[in-house]
């Protein structure tokens, strides 16, 4: 099972490529400009275009050609007191930018519509949480003395391969400050002063397959952070494949064996901007039969001469099979119904108990093929 899992999970994986100019905010193809001002730029970012003259014609408005020769931006002054502190608003104008240098007091940052950045450096700021997926050429990260508990890898495969020479995998994720990961050409340093986890794959655990009706298996499992999908694959009578795919944390397998188990394993994955699929793992297969669920709301009502049996319809069935244990007797059939969700027993004793055990059926051509049950229910006629 393994070594499919491993083939099916490298013949998966794909390149990222580099998103188009038209995916900055506003220079796209029918905004060639936007205006220099506190609406659209925060105050540390205005300061810093007016030192550096970014405005090279002076007009009061950023175009495309004076965006396309800003290839740094380096701000290492504190913000003054008084002034907002919204410090990364107006950032996605840069899609050219390969390198940032930020030090001013973030508690936030949002680079995810600077798709060209290589290097970025936010030592000595605020923040928590660093979003780098959409900076597929990045290729060095320094976050030090920052609040970051996990930074996510796994759309980053330029800076995944750079790293492979100095990265020892320990199982957990976990690279503490003096494990950080630095070569000459690209590293990672992160928090000086806490553990921090690099997720570099995404992985989906507590799978769970359960019968759901004729040839049907209900699949569920734990919700992979930040995937965007799910592929389901299955081995069915010694044959490995394709199943389906959702969006969603549940499946159903509507073409499952009803005579032998299913066997199944869900990878997550993710999409990169060019439509390619990057999948994770699976951490455990799960397994099931596709036959009829147990019944629910079994109850046993005692009645004059008799004992009345209810439940809840399972899905697929065509019959139910009841058994039980009769006062003095062993465990056996008592009867069958194929015309609803009601038994009812004439024969139960008055003086002790009956316990009865509900199955539901679906037939194959003319076998019986018979599903789970409930926990017993007990009574006895009155």
């Amino acid at each position: 099972m393994n070594r499919l899992v491993k083939t099916l999970t490298a013949a998966l994986a794909c390149a990222l490529i580099i998103p188009s100019f038209a995916s900055a905010k506003s220079l796209s193809a029918d905004t060639s400009k936007v205006k220099i001002d506190s609406t659209n730029f925060s105050y540390v970012l205005l300061r810093y275009m007016k030192e550096e003259g970014i405005d090279r014609n002076k007009d009061g408005y950023l175009t495309k050609d004076e965006v396309k020769l800003v290839r740094t931006i380096e701000i290492l002054d504190p913000i003054e007191k008084g002034q907002p502190t919204d410090c990364d608003k107006g950032l996605e104008y840069f899609y050219n930018t390969t390198r940032m240098l930020i030090k001013c007091g973030l508690t936030s940052i949002d680079i995810t519509k600077n798709p060209n950045l290589e290097s970025i450096g936010f030592d000595g700021n605020k923040l928590t949480e660093l979003d780098i997926s959409k900076c597929p050429k990045m290729r060095s990260v320094s976050c030090e003395k920052n609040q970051i508990k996990e930074l996510d890898l796994v759309m980053n495969e330029t800076l995944l391969n750079r790293m492979k020479g100095c990265f020892i995998d320990k199982g957990d994720g976990i690279i503490s400050y003096n494990e950080r990961i630095t070569d000459m050409m690209s590293y990672v340093v992160l928090c000086c002063d806490n553990d921090v986890k690099l997720v570099t794959k995404r992985e989906v655990s507590g799978l769970a397959a359960s019968a759901a009706g004729k040839n049907t298996v209900s699949i569920k499992w734990n919700s992979a952070k930040n995937a965007e999908g799910y592929l389901v694959y299955a081995q069915k009578d010694g044959h490995y494949g394709y199943v389906g795919m959702t969006s969603n944390t549940s499946f159903i397998d509507k073409k499952a064996l009803d005579t032998d188990y299913n066997y199944y394993w869900v990878f997550p994955y993710n999409m990169s901007d060019s439509g390619k699929m990057i999948v994770g793992t699976c951490a455990k297969y799960t397994f099931a039969k596709g036959v009829t669920s147990a019944v629910k709301n079994l109850r046993a009502n005692g009645t004059k001469g008799k004992v009345t049996l209810t439940w809840t319809a399972s899905e697929g069935a065509d019959g139910y099979l009841i058994y039980g244990i009769r006062p003095g007797g062993s465990y056996g059939y008592i009867g069958t119904t194929t015309t609803g969700t009601t038994f009812v027993d004439t024969k139960a004793s008055t003086e002790n108990w009956t316990y009865y055990w509900v199955y539901p059926y679906h037939m194959d051509m003319y076998t019986m093929i018979v599903g789970g049950t409930a926990s017993y229910v007990y009574s006895k006629a009155r």
